[in-house]
């Protein structure tokens, strides 16, 4: 794999426009979670054994040459071998629906492996290379990935079920309508540390323009000199409200926000937990979370930035769905819209990773316009408020963290007035996660506070209800 395209895979086969946007949202794979029913017990069995064929046979082939043998496996040796390929078998097959990515790191010293999991990392990439010449497991290496797992080193793997392994899934009994039975966390994710109150609020300075316009550091503006105490204080609340909470199925969160320059940049709430945070799990794997044993849905703000651009520019927001364009398919629709959006600009060309070669994104973009003429002034959004920007050159780059925090500040006020209120959420970048008791008036407080925000009524959806 190694120096292969970003969207080869190990079978040569290339990914097309959907498979490309699902090996860019892959969510980390879980080593916390094991089999949890008979017909999960039966399968990681049979791949066990199956694996340990293969172990033997790399174990006598090395025996006739100068290699170091590997042992044989005794009893409590394959008591683990058993423990370890269940481990593994779970991550793959509980991300979501069937054939899902996961990402990983392969890298020894890299936070994925700093989470306390039941799993080491040379344990699982050996049974990983044995998983792959099964043919059970395909394997996609890229460097442009975004990772999960925070700055790292070293190249962003992605791995998925292959339809042989998902066909002997299916023939124990394994299907993805029984993945929430068939792979619970059976080990417990370790507690986040408290974060300290320093950190509850974070900001990262402006971006450094390229070409003749680079802001020298000296020549970049300091944050304003604002007190940020509120901020601190309502995260602490909701971390303090979230510690009350009994939860199964993720970790315990913890939350903190990170702004841009100044509060009209950024802002999301992000969740501590590494791949047991409900942040970063599959719409899927959220599903099997309880809180204070109650099942979850999902309260979600329909094509979140688009209909704040609209809102915010003055145009009406549209009653159909949003992302519906003359003659192009929605998932290639909002695949537009959401690179173009959170850029500040229209997109001329696909991100490299992201591609659609049967739609040429002039074709696509013709058409965002001619339903949403508005979408012309994307770059001057961030003239809403009253800002002076160090260098022209960052019109795009604010608008983008504009939208961005605009949707911050609804998601995050309307978290704070369900609790308020007596219900629970936890915040996501466009949605709520709540019990399935707090869904109605999670969704008429998210609808109301975009309302008083922006003056329009949004779209909101509910699912897993």
């Amino acid at each position: 794999m190694r120096g292969e395209s970003i969207l080869q895979v190990n079978d040569g086969r290339t990914v097309g426009a959907v498979g490309a946007r699902a090996l860019h949202e892959a969510a980390p794979i879980s080593l916390f979670r094991g089999p949890g029913s008979r017909a999960a017990a039966s399968l990681v069995g049979e791949v066990a054994r199956r694996l340990e064929g293969v172990s033997e046979g790399i174990r006598e082939a090395s025996a006739d040459t100068s290699e170091a043998t590997p042992r044989k496996l005794g009893k409590r040796g394959r008591e683990r071998f058993l423990r370890e390929t269940g481990i593994i078998l779970a991550g793959l097959l509980a991300a979501g629906r069937e054939g899902s990515y996961v990402s990983i790191q392969r890298r020894p010293g890299g936070e994925m492996w700093k989470n306390g999991q039941p799993l080491g990392n040379r344990a699982f990439l050996n049974k990983l290379g044995l998983l792959k010449d099964l043919g059970l497991v395909q394997e996609v290496e890229a460097i442009k990935f975004p990772s999960h797992f925070g700055t790292f080193d070293g190249k962003a793997t992605r791995l998925r079920p292959t339809a042989a392994l998902l066909a002997l899934a299916k023939a124990h009994g394994c299907t993805s309508d029984s993945r929430g039975d068939d792979w619970p966390i059976l080990y417990a994710p370790p507690s986040p540390p408290e974060i300290p109150q320093d950190d509850l609020i974070s900001f990262r300075d402006w971006p450094a323009v390229t070409r003749q316009n680079t802001i020298s550091k000296a020549a970049r503006p300091r944050l304003p000199g604002m007190r940020y105490d509120a901020l601190r204080t309502g995260m602490a609340l909701l971390n303090q409200r979230c510690d009350g909470l009994t939860v199964t199925g993720c970790a315990r969160p913890r939350f903190f926000r990170s702004y841009g320059p100044g509060i009209l940049f950024g802002g999301r709430c992000h969740a501590t937990g590494g791949s047991e945070s409900f942040q970063t799990m599959s719409k899927a794997q959220r599903s099997a979370i309880t809180i204070n044993g109650e099942a979850v849905a999902e309260v979600d703000l329909k094509a979140a930035a688009l209909s704040i651009f609209l809102a915010g520019s003055g145009a009406l927001l549209p009653s159909g769905d949003p992302y519906a364009l003359e003659g192009i398919d929605r998932a290639t629709a909002k695949e537009f819209f959401m690179q173009s959006l959170y850029a500040g600009r229209l997109k001329s060309r696909w991100a490299s990773d992201i591609k659609a070669p049967n739609v040429p994104l002039r074709v696509v973009k013709a058409a965002a316009l001619a339903r949403y003429p508005t979408l012309a002034d994307l770059s001057q959004f961030y003239q809403r408020e009253a800002l002076t920007l160090p260098s022209r050159s960052l019109a795009a780059w604010a608008s983008g963290q504009m939208i961005l925090a605009i949707e911050a500040q609804i998601i995050s006020r309307a978290t704070e007035l369900v609790w308020d209120a007596g219900g629970v959420a936890w915040p996501m970048h466009d949605a709520l996660l709540v019990p399935r008791s707090s869904v109605e008036r999670a969704r008429l407080i998210l609808t109301e506070t975009f309302r008083q925000r922006l003056g329009q009524q949004p779209q909101v959806e509910v699912t897993g209800r």
